[in-house]
C-alpha cells in the first residue's frame, strides 16, 4: 500500500494542534480575565455596600431640609444681629447723665426740690425751688467747690433768682455743661 493515500497529512496535524493550543491559551486567558473582573466588581459592590457614603447622602439630605425649615429663622437672628451692633453703635455714642444727675441730687440740701430739668447735647440747665435762701446758697456753694465738684459737669452758669411771693418760696434758673 501506499502511503500517499491519507488524507490528512502530518504536517497539517501539527499545524491543527498549534492551533488548538492558541485557542485553549486564548480561552483560559479570557476565563481569568472574566474572572478577575467578577471578583474585582464584587470587591467594589461590598466596599460600596459597607462605606458609609449613603449615610452621608442621607445626613446630607435631612441637613439641607433642616437648613430650608430654619431659613427663616437665620434670616430673623441675622437682622437682631444686625440691629443689635447698630443699637450699640449709637448706645456707644451716647452721654449719659445718671451720674451727672446723682452726684447733683447728693449734693441738694433737704429743703430744695427740683421742678425741672433740660438737657440739650452737653447742656444741662434746671430749676430748684425752696422756702429758704440759705439753702439755695449751700447748694451753689458745694456744687461751685472745686474739691467736691468732680469732673462729671463745669462752667456753671446762674441764669435766674426769682421769688413767688405768694407761695413764699424761692426759684433758682442753674445750667452747666456737662462733660
Amino acid at each position: 500500500m501506499n502511503n500517499n493515500i491519507n488524507l490528512l497529512d502530518f504536517k497539517s496535524k501539527i499545524n491543527t494542534t498549534r492551533s488548538d493550543t492558541k485557542q485553549r491559551n486564548l480561552r483560559i486567558i479570557a476565563i481569568s480575565l472574566l474572572f478577575i473582573v467578577s471578583v474585582f466588581s464584587a470587591i467594589i459592590l461590598i466596599l460600596v455596600a459597607l462605606s458609609p457614603l449613603p449615610q452621608l447622602k442621607k445626613q446630607q439630605k435631612i441637613a439641607s431640609f433642616n437648613l430650608s425649615l430654619a431659613q427663616a429663622d437665620i434670616i430673623k437672628l441675622a437682622l437682631v444681629k444686625d440691629r443689635v451692633s447698630s443699637i450699640k453703635l449709637i448706645l456707644d455714642k451716647r452721654r449719659y447723665y445718671d451720674r451727672t444727675l446723682e452726684t447733683l441730687q447728693s449734693k441738694l440740701p433737704s429743703g430744695v426740690v427740683i421742678e425741672n430739668i433740660s438737657i440739650k447735647q452737653n447742656n444741662m440747665s434746671f430749676t430748684l425751688s425752696s422756702n429758704s435762701l440759705l439753702l439755695l446758697d449751700n447748694f451753689l456753694n458745694t456744687i461751685t467747690n472745686p474739691d467736691e465738684s468732680g469732673k462729671e459737669y463745669s462752667n456753671i452758669v446762674l441764669n435766674k433768682l426769682g421769688n413767688k411771693e405768694s407761695e413764699n418760696n424761692f426759684s433758682l434758673d442753674i445750667s452747666m455743661k456737662t462733660l
